[in-house]
C-alpha cells in the first residue's frame, strides 16, 4: 500500500500514481494477475482508473475504486483536508 500526498489540485497525486503503476506493471511478470484498489478524491479516482483501463489495459473487474470526497465540497476548503492522501494498493490473486 502506498500513501501519496495530494498536491497541485490532485495532479501531483495522479501523475505519481500513474507513473508508479506503469513502471511496476512493466517490471512485474505477474502484472496480468494484479488487482487494484484505490480511494481518493473523486476526479483523481476517475483519472487513475482511466489510466489503468486505457493505458495499461487492466480489466475493470480487477479495479476497485472509491471517490470518497470532492475537492469542491465545503470540507475541501480546510487545507488539512484539501491536500489529503490517496491510497493505491495492488495485490496478487492467489489461484
Amino acid at each position: 500500500m502506498n500513501w501519496v500526498p495530494r498536491s497541485a489540485g490532485g495532479d501531483g497525486l495522479v501523475d505519481a500514481d500513474c507513473t508508479s503503476l506503469t513502471s511496476r506493471a512493466a517490471s512485474s511478470a505477474a502484472a496480468d494477475a494484479d488487482n487494484y484498489r484505490l480511494a481518493c478524491e473523486v476526479s483523481s479516482t476517475r483519472r487513475i482508473t482511466e489510466h489503468l483501463r486505457k493505458e495499461m489495459g487492466v480489466d475493470k473487474r480487477r479495479i476497485t475504486a472509491l471517490g470518497y470526497w470532492r475537492a469542491s465540497s465545503p470540507r475541501a476548503a480546510d487545507p488539512k483536508l484539501s491536500e489529503g492522501h490517496a491510497t493505491v494498493k495492488s495485490w496478487m490473486l492467489l489461484h
